[in-house]
This record gives C-alpha cells, sequence and structure tokens, in this order.
C-alpha cells in the first residue's frame, strides 16, 4: 500500500495524531461537533505526509467514486456562483468529503500496526463514557428544561431526549449509527468476549436503546433496524427472521408510546421538501442549485409551483434528494458510484467487519431517507468515518 517507508522520525508523531483524531471521534461523535473538530486538525499531518507515500493503485474504486463526488460539490458551487446565497462559502464544506477520502490510508496504517489492546479499550471506554454523559444530560433536560453537563436551558424538544448537542435529529441519528456499529459487533463477536465484558457491554446496550427510543426519532430508530437487518445481507434466511422480529417489536414500541412519536403535521411538511426537491432538481438539472444551497431557494421554489406549506423552508429531508437538488445529474452520478462500489466491495468481503460496515452503511441509508444527513456537519463526521475505516479493512482483506 505504501511504496515508500515512513521515516522513524516522523513515525511517532504519525502515530499519536491518527491516534489523538480517534480519541476525539470517540469523545465528540455522540456529544459535539467542536471536539470533532479536533478530529480534523489532528489528521492533517497524517493525511498529507501519507498522501505522499501512498501507492494510490491499491485504494478501492470507492474512493474514486467519493473523491469524483467531492470534486462535483465544489463545481456545483462555482457554476452556481450567480445564485449562491452564501458565496462560495459552500465549497468549503467538500472538506468532509475529502477527508473521507484522505484518511484511508492513514487508517489503514494505524489498524494494521499500532492499534494495540490497550488502545482499544481506551477508545471504546471513551465513547460508551460520551454515550451515558448524553444520556444523563438529555434525559434531564427532557424532564426539567435545563441540561446539566452544558449548563443551558433547552428551549427545543423538551418533550425529547437530545443528548448535549441541543437539537435532536443530530443526536438520534448519530447514536443509531453507533448502536447499529455496537449492537452488529456483538453479534460478530460475542463469544470473543469475556463474563465480565458482556455484562457492561449489556448494560451499556440498554442505557443507549432507552437514549435512543427516548429521541423519539422514527428515522433514527427505523435507520437502526434497517442496520442490524443490514447485517445479514448476506443470508436470507436471518435477514426474514430479523425483519419480521424488528417489526414486530417496532409495532409495539411504536404504538404502546403513540403520543410520543406523533408528530402533528410533520410528515406533510417533509413532503413538502420532497416534492420542492425534485423540482428544485428539474429546474436546475445538471449541476442542482449548488452544494448546501437548495435550501436557501426552497421556499421560493415552492411559491413558484404552488407546493404547500410555503413558509416553510429548508434542505431537502432526503440525502438523495439533497443531492440531485444541490449537485445535480452529475453529483447524483458520482454519488452513485461511490456508494455503489462501496456496496459492492462489502459483498466481495468474507471477513466479520465487512458485514457490520455494510451495517451502518445500511443505518445511514434509512436516516438519509427522511434527513439530509449528507449536509449535516455532525452526521457527516460520522459517515465519512465509517466509509474510511470500511475502505482501510477492504484494503487489509485484500492484503492477506
Amino acid at each position: 500500500m505504501l511504496i515508500k517507508s515512513v521515516n522513524p522520525k516522523y513515525s511517532k508523531f504519525l502515530e499519536n495524531s491518527i491516534y489523538t483524531a480517534l480519541l476525539a471521534y470517540a469523545a465528540g461523535l455522540i456529544t459535539s461537533i467542536s471536539i470533532l473538530g479536533l478530529a480534523h486538525i489532528a489528521m492533517i499531518f497524517p493525511c498529507i505526509y501519507l498522501a505522499f507515500k501512498t501507492n494510490w493503485k491499491d485504494v478501492p474504486k470507492s474512493a474514486w467514486g467519493l473523491l469524483a463526488f467531492t470534486l462535483t460539490v465544489v463545481l456545483s458551487v462555482f457554476i452556481n456562483h450567480e445564485v449562491m446565497k452564501n458565496g462560495f462559502k459552500p465549497a468549503f464544506k467538500a472538506k468532509y468529503f475529502l477527508y473521507g477520502f484522505l484518511s484511508i490510508v492513514p487508517f489503514y496504517y494505524f489498524l494494521t500496526s499500532k492499534l494495540t489492546q490497550k488502545r482499544k479499550y481506551v477508545l471504546i471506554g471513551i465513547i460508551f463514557t460520551s454515550t451515558i454523559i448524553a444520556l444523563i444530560g438529555g434525559t434531564i433536560a427532557r424532564k426539567t428544561g435545563y441540561n446539566p453537563i452544558t449548563f443551558r436551558h433547552v428551549e427545543m424538544h423538551l418533550d425529547r431526549n437530545s443528548g448535549i448537542m441541543g437539537f435532536v435529529l443530530n443526536y438520534a441519528h448519530n447514536l443509531s449509527y453507533f448502536m447499529t456499529i455496537f449492537v452488529t459487533l456483538l453479534i460478530a463477536f460475542w463469544r470473543d468476549f469475556s463474563k465480565k465484558e458482556k455484562v457492561i457491554y449489556g448494560l451499556v446496550l440498554a442505557l443507549n436503546v432507552y437514549a435512543l427510543y427516548t429521541t423519539y426519532a422514527r428515522g433514527a430508530i427505523l435507520a437502526l433496524i434497517a442496520g442490524i437487518a443490514g447485517y445479514f445481507l448476506k443470508d436470507i434466511k436471518r435477514l426474514v427472521i430479523t425483519l419480521v422480529v424488528f417489526a414486530a417489536l417496532g409495532t409495539i414500541g411504536y404504538f404502546g408510546n403513540y403520543q410520543s412519536f406523533k408528530r402533528e403535521g410533520s410528515d406533510t411538511l417533509r413532503l413538502s421538501m420532497w416534492e420542492t426537491a425534485l423540482v428544485g432538481f428539474k429546474e436546475r438539472p445538471i449541476f442542482g442549485w449548488g452544494y448546501l444551497n437548495f435550501e436557501q431557494h426552497s421556499t421560493d421554489i415552492k411559491k413558484r409551483h404552488g407546493i404547500v406549506h410555503q413558509e416553510f423552508g429548508g434542505h431537502a429531508h432526503n440525502s438523495i434528494l439533497e443531492v440531485m437538488a444541490t449537485t445535480g445529474a452529475v453529483g447524483f452520478l458520482a454519488f452513485l458510484i461511490w456508494i455503489g462500489f462501496w456496496v459492492h466491495e462489502l459483498f466481495l468481503r468474507s471477513d466479520k467487519w465487512s458485514r457490520v460496515e455494510l451495517a451502518a452503511l445500511c443505518a445511514v441509508f434509512v436516516g438519509g431517507l427522511t434527513q439530509s444527513t449528507i449536509g449535516l456537519g455532525i452526521n457527516l463526521f460520522f459517515i465519512m468515518l465509517i466509509y474510511s475505516v470500511s475502505a482501510a479493512h477492504t484494503i487489509k482483506e485484500r492484503s492477506l
């Protein structure tokens, strides 16, 4: 994978930088985008340094699809500069995708030779602790209106657990990604855990099931169900059984607390945004309205075409429609190439991690059907981490 060996003078700094980034990811994915910013800072040197030592021919095809999508994100902004409400600023958001591309090799380097057992336990302990802190803060805030972790009064979603992020959907979707990975790792490696580990993991699992349930975020909960089912995509019999079981549990959970899940007018608002995104795509079909720019024009599009809820604007509330509306057919094609190759690579692998990563991809896909996670920074941090680690594992499996 590396055409040149790492200079011993830089190896320790390189190793510690990647580890620091992983620590920041573990601490911030469920709690704070500010902490996640440290992960990007820590990854600057590894991404640049290893880029010059990489044999890029060995990188999975999906990575080139992601890079192509990154370029279309930037192009969509410059080509649509005359209608960009925030100027060229959205082009800089392509950094999330670029980091996803450039982080593949650093993670491969770290996972193959630098991830010790001690470091694994430290990372697990940090992310477990962060989920529990988020649960405590969010639960108290839901009951009292004040979050003791952030020292802030909660004004939105008083009846729902929003962790310590402050916005319930950001928290719920990242929690659903974490839960998908956590549950499927338990399924994959349950026999390898000690009795003590099983007790600890079971307790953390129960707490986070409660945390996700009390967000009452239907899309995020469906994402978790789809993710767990996705683990069995290579085994149709178990997939069917899983879907039947979760359909029963989901029905009981939903109708057992229907009033908490009920969102008056929410469905029609979301449908109006889906229609608006499709109309926006038809108006500018080649490069769309520019990345993150559909939101700025959504109410105007509604008024021009007589779409309901004309006072309600925002993103498309669907990642696929968001890509179509903001980057057009060119961006959508690049997006499909990236995801298509990623799925293909996962199906070609036979290791347990490929099933976990396929599950995570299913969770991301289903969660993105009701929320534009592809355009929200806090969710993109997690999505790009999942992809980079997955691509690193693909390279590792090929080299065996």
